[in-house]
């Protein structure tokens, strides 16, 4: 249930169908015969069929009078000074600009204490409305109370799948099907190691959404391959990623050799890894989520990264927390949105191009609808 209706011809969740029916086919409870692994890799290659095809961002929101946003302060609380983030807060500026909202940015660094401090600083600055990006609610649980008991509007972004339970007191879920992402990126990895695949997942302790993607590259992977595959999920400190996450790859590598993929489990992850693999002469490929412009060219170059779930653009990201705020503000309900995501391979980047508008057909053209929904031009 969405107010904000993203279609997209990438289809992440008739993916997910395919494996499931693969699944149901192994009727020998998950061991993998050659029988069984040929059908393993038609039912994956199937799969990124499904998510490697062409999405257009086509936004048709609900006409609504959006002069209750006027003179309203919302704040974004980014995870970090990544691309994605980045974009999203220009995103939001614009589209807050254009219904005579203002729109400020805070910077957690990656620091749970920063991104309390930054709410905090949000709640004693009037704060209208606040979108927190990437952090379990858990983590600023005082100050969302603080928030609710205000009555101010609180979006968690990309951090729990849409359409799941809200943590009492925030009022929408904006961000990406994890758990289908990870079947996807199972898939893919099955697909390229002939269903003979040794992966390893790093990603951030204390980050539920994250775990949920490990979680289903795990399970599929089983149902598809049993014993003769397998997946490793490892956390390191998210505040330390910039320092951890090589290193622990490399150590992890170096004690299982028989490790044949790596994951980016987030979108400022892939360079790090690959630097760090290259140093240590290690020639696996890697595979990702929320990959970058970094991650793009690295696949078309040829390197590690040779494929990559990508997230819808960042801005037309803050474009739609601007649509759930002109909501809230107008007395609308709020509604979950899920946000579309592609699955890129060299292939596909070097006939579409590496620019959001080649990726995503009517990029150019989304903020004209959300004005067109507001009634403002």
């Amino acid at each position: 249930m969405k107010s904000l209706k993203v279609q997209a011809t990438v289809a992440v969740a008739a993916a997910a169908s395919l494996l499931l029916a693969a699944c149901s086919s192994n009727g020998d409870g998950g061991k993998a015969s050659e029988g069984a692994k040929s059908s393993c890799v038609t039912e994956a290659q199937g799969a990124l069929k499904a998510a490697q095809e062409e999405a257009t961002l086509k936004v048709t929101p609900k006409k609504l009078d959006a002069s209750g946003a006027s003179g309203k302060t919302v704040y974004l609380i980014i995870p970090a000074a990544v691309t994605f983030w980045n974009d999203a807060s220009a995103g939001l500026k614009e589209a807050a600009s254009a219904v005579g909202m203002k729109a400020r940015t805070l910077n957690a660094n990656a620091s749970l204490p920063n991104l309390t401090a930054a709410f905090s600083q949000a709640l004693a600055a009037g704060a209208d409305g606040i979108i927190v990006g990437a952090f379990p609610p858990a983590a600023y649980a005082n100050q969302l109370a603080e928030a609710k008991k205000a009555g101010i509007p609180v979006i968690s972004s990309m951090e729990s799948t849409p359409g799941s339970p809200h943590v009492d007191g925030v009022s929408t879920l904006i961000g990406v099907d994890f758990p289908n992402l990870g079947k996807v990126l199972a898939a893919q990895m099955l697909n390229e190691t002939s269903c003979k695949l040794s992966a390893l997942v790093p990603y951030a302790a204390g980050q539920p959404q994250l775990k949920s993607v490990v979680k289903a590259i795990t399970s599929t992977t089983k149902d598809l391959c049993g014993s003769a595959c397998g997946v490793e999920g490892v956390t390191f400190p998210g505040a330390q990623a910039a320092t951890a996450v090589g290193p622990l790859a490399v150590s992890r590598y170096n004690a299982n050799p028989k490790i044949n993929y790596f994951v980016s489990n987030s979108s400022n992850l892939g360079p790090l890894i690959e630097t760090s693999l290259k140093q240590a002469q290690i020639d696996v490929p890697l595979t990702g989520i929320g990959g970058q412009q970094p991650d793009l060219e690295t696949i078309v170059e040829g390197g590690l990264m040779n494929s990559n779930n990508i997230y819808a653009p960042g801005k037309f990201v803050g474009w739609t927390f601007a649509d759930a705020f002109v909501r809230a503000f107008a007395g609308q309900s709020p509604e979950d949105v899920t946000l579309p995501t592609r699955l890129v391979t060299a292939e596909t980047l070097k006939s579409s191009g590496l620019e959001p508008a080649d990726i995503w057909p009517g990029y150019q053209d989304f903020a004209a609808s959300f004005k067109a929904a507001w009634s403002v031009s």
